[in-house]
């Protein structure tokens, strides 16, 4: 009907069936949302989805909308449930996340997501490649606009898939992203060990995501040495939330696949070291004060007083002085 009010929220290409979507997909439309209307029934969907309890919302495609849009959304939203955050999916260059800025807490940091795996999964990135990344990207944005880190997601092959089910490599790529400032998104299944039968794109060149969205394993299927692994990880993120947000050192970064890098607040210090590596590294620590070995990626992993043994693709979290 083109005299009802919700014919403008669509953009028709040939009226009545065929109007811009989501990919192709039908039901699936673009809705505009600088329409009054439209924007009006969007926003206020969300404000009652607040009222009954909801935290905030993680937006699939945020830059579809307009930057007024979001701006008007995150007005609305504040004002209903001050505490609310909004995060979204933008798919797209830091320049175009960080316009955002104001209008959303903040953007899935896709960027950081391809350079854990060129590092750590497909190691087509050096360690000084890596360092000089992550002082530049982490340079670009203000400090109160979160990026949430990710090592997969619903969209592409899972971590352990890339690396064949090394969990060495899991494990050393979590360790990372938890001592990076951001919030750390674990994909469910990731911290159990679930993988893939196939990969997401087949001969043919088609996409499967479905691949990459088989259901939780459960009970024995579950890698408990992981689970415990990634409990701790939570355990040391929570227990020290300010000191990952804190100043950052880079101590070493080599080509042999050494990365190192120190973490200071106000009260604490926390030296990180990764061996992305297939052979065994000895790690020389400052002297002066005391050491204390956190958490360790691999069972081998040693520390004698200043002096830090790393197995192949082991990690290690080094307290320093007093905690």
């Amino acid at each position: 009907d083109h005299s009802s009010p919700e014919a403008a929220w669509f953009t028709f290409t040939r009226w009545p069936d065929q109007y811009l979507t989501f990919f192709g997909v039908q039901d699936h439309p673009q809705i505009n949302s600088d329409d009054p209307g439209a924007q009006r029934y969007m926003i206020e969907s969300a404000i009652s989805w607040l009222r009954s309890g909801l935290d905030g919302f993680r937006c699939d495609y945020a830059n579809g909308p307009s930057h007024a849009f979001w701006s008007a959304f995150r007005a609305a939203t504040r004002a209903a449930r001050p505490d609310s955050i909004t995060l979204g999916e933008v798919v797209e260059t830091p320049a175009l996340q960080r316009s955002y800025q104001g209008r959303m807490d903040g953007c899935l940091d896709f960027m950081l997501l391809q350079a854990l795996r060129q590092f750590f999964a497909f190691e087509s990135m050096s360690a000084p490649a890596f360092d000089a990344f992550l002082q530049r990207h982490l340079a670009f944005f203000a400090g109160d606009f979160a990026l949430p880190s990710f090592l997969d997601n619903h969209d592409m092959n899972r971590f352990l898939w890339v690396v064949r089910g090394d969990t060495r490599r899991l494990r050393l790529a979590a360790m990372c992203q938890f001592t990076l400032p951001h919030p750390p998104i674990i994909y469910y299944g990731t911290e159990v060990g679930l993988a893939q039968q196939r990969d997401v794109r087949y001969a043919d060149g088609s996409g499967h995501p479905e691949e990459s969205r088989l259901p939780m394993l459960w009970g024995e299927q579950q890698d408990q040495g992981l689970l415990d692994f990634y409990r701790r990880l939570v355990w040391l993120r929570r227990s020290t939330p300010g000191l990952w947000r804190a100043a950052r050192t880079t101590l070493l970064a080599n080509d042999a696949g050494l990365y190192i890098y120190q973490c200071s607040d106000a009260t604490r210090t926390a030296t990180v070291a990764l061996n992305r590596s297939n052979g065994e590294r000895s790690v020389r620590l400052a002297s002066g004060g005391t050491h204390r070995l956190l958490l360790a990626s691999e069972d081998a992993t040693a520390l004698y007083g200043t002096t830090l043994f790393l197995p192949p693709f082991g990690g290690a979290v080094i307290a320093q002085g007093a905690w």
